[in-house]
């Protein structure tokens, strides 16, 4: 929310007036609620603004199951983008261009590519539906920063407003995709399609709980609101029943993450700066242990490498797990009838889950480089030159 808010300003700054010498003319609507954003910029506390949740994020991904290696990268990557200042456009776009091609592993040349895709739609997405966004994203902060509650009547007209909008984010998610996977290799289009298609059932649910929001039955904990305290003070009479049943039936422990705080960045659960017994025969957890000790990484680095490993852990055992259940039907359906084919098909589906671990691997590596300082690679490589030239320690020999 923050990114959208931040390209949202800055397309405001582009409809600024900036021709002294033009006449004057009557605002459109559009310039009117983009001055209004930025107003209120002015007159709040920036920072306030900024660290304004509009929901829940985590608690929505809990409540919704989406729980895969690729919702919780997506989750991750959106908690990466607002821990920085929203201002800082450039490097939340910097960010998430760098995360994906570090996550299917692109080359210079497919870089450039994703890189220009992602520019371009940016600026179209935002370019097109700026009108419909801005006066909704306005009304939201003020209604946050005035301590209101939303209403369902509010959620239903923004959802109104925003049906064209998430249709066209839809239909360009799949064009930019497959712009995308027309320079890829085929193990890396189906990395990309992973993530396409959990996106996918991140949105149809979305259309569903759009369809309850449209008719007024929009319930705070849709959005990870149901603890916020602005939000549980209000009486909303229009919460159904049912809906107040299905949502006490969906409010266990496990649906919402572990110390979150309501509508806030600050419910990311705390990294793990250590490996359990179960990782300790893991051979990635391992190289992750020989690259903490390598380069005398601090306690904060070390757990940003841990978090590394998991991610890249989680991913690698939920390829092997759509692998082996392809290797084990092939092996059945081998058993049974033979078949030239179905070796071959065997051997491609052995090789395939060998190179995506492999690129999942080096992925791991590629995202560890980049923790340790100047100083540590400094003091790494100093020790590793100091191994070379020692001299071999000499023995007594004992004996006559």
């Amino acid at each position: 929310m923050k990114g959208l808010v931040f390209a949202i300003l800055m397309l405001g700054v582009a409809l600024a007036p900036g021709q002294p010498a033009e006449p004057p003319r009557e605002p459109t609507a559009l310039e009117r609620a983009t001055q209004q954003l930025l107003r209120l910029m002015r007159d709040k506390d920036s920072s306030q603004v900024a660290h304004t949740a509009i929901l829940d994020l985590p608690r929505v991904y809990a409540r919704n199951g989406w729980t895969s290696e690729p919702d919780q990268f997506s989750l991750d990557l959106i908690r990466e983008a607002d821990a920085l200042p929203p201002w800082q456009f450039e490097q939340q776009f910097n960010l998430l261009s760098g995360r994906l091609a570090d996550r299917y592993l692109l080359d210079e040349r497919q870089q450039g590519v994703l890189h220009d895709l992602l520019e371009r739609e940016a600026n179209t997405f935002i370019g097109q539906h700026a009108g419909q966004l801005i006066p909704i994203v306005v009304e939201a902060l003020q209604t946050r920063l005035a301590g209101e509650p939303y209403t369902p009547e509010q959620v239903a007209r923004w959802t109104e407003a925003t049906t064209p909008v998430v249709a066209d984010a839809r239909q360009r998610l799949q064009a930019a995709s497959a712009e995308l996977m027309g320079v890829l290799d085929p193990q890396q289009r189906e990395l990309v399609q992973t993530d396409v298609d959990a996106a996918n059932r991140r949105i149809d649910r979305v259309q569903e709980l759009r369809e309850t929001w449209r008719r007024g039955e929009w319930d705070p904990a849709d959005w990870g609101l149901e603890e916020d305290p602005i939000q549980r003070e209000a009486e909303l009479p229009d919460r159904t029943p049912q809906r107040r049943q299905g949502q006490a039936g969906q409010r266990s422990d496990a649906s919402a993450p572990e110390n979150c705080t309501v509508a806030g960045t600050e419910g990311r659960r705390s990294p793990r700066p250590t490996t359990s017994s179960a990782e300790d025969g893991d051979p990635w957890a391992r190289y992750v242990r020989d690259f903490i000790r390598r380069y005398g990484l601090d306690e904060a680095q070390q757990q940003r490498a841990w978090i590394i490993f998991r991610s890249a852990r989680e991913r690698r055992d939920f390829h092997e797990q759509r692998y082996g259940q392809r290797i084990a039907q092939c092996r059945h359906e081998l058993a049974a009838s033979g078949g030239e084919s179905l070796q071959r098909r065997l051997g491609e589906l052995q090789k395939t889950e060998a190179t995506m671990r492999e690129m999942i691997f080096e992925e791991m590596k590629r995202r560890l480089e980049r923790l340790p300082t100047r100083a540590q690679r400094r003091t790494a490589a100093e020790s590793e030159e100091q191994k070379t030239i020692e001299p071999p320690v000499r023995t007594e020999l004992s004996g006559p």
